[in-house]
């Protein structure tokens, strides 16, 4: 069974990714907020982490930069995802840690394709 950590602080963006990686082989965890998130992942070492990069508490780049520099969290697989339309973020994303960036909005089939990259039975 895959654990996806999902660092989301708006619950209608969660509960929408929660129902498209709903099943019976995926279990989901929830942040609201980076601090939490990085206890979390510490905590469960999830198969993957999803980031929205405006969290309270922490941004995205502060989270990854956190669980880059812990020797428990460093190889987790993390996906940025957010709204951001900066020149480059995408690149910005994967330099600062991140495997992919998935920009919002996104469609199911990105969503879902994306993350069974990292966990395939999701």
């Amino acid at each position: 069974m895959s654990t996806i950590l999902i660092m989301e602080d708006d619950e209608k963006n969660f509960s929408l990714i929660k129902i498209i990686l709903q099943s019976d082989t995926c279990q989901v965890l929830h942040a609201t907020n980076g601090e939490d998130g990085i206890r979390l992942a510490q905590a469960h070492h999830p198969d993957l982490i999803v980031i929205d990069m405006r969290m309270p508490k922490l941004t995205g780049w502060d989270i990854i930069s956190i669980l880059k520099a812990n020797s428990e969290t460093m190889s987790i697989p993390a996906i940025a995802m957010s709204a951001i339309t900066e020149p480059n973020v995408h690149q910005r994303a994967v330099e600062a840690g991140f495997e992919l960036f998935i920009a919002k909005p996104f469609t199911v089939q990105q969503l879902r394709s994306t993350i069974r990259q990292f966990a395939p039975d999701c």
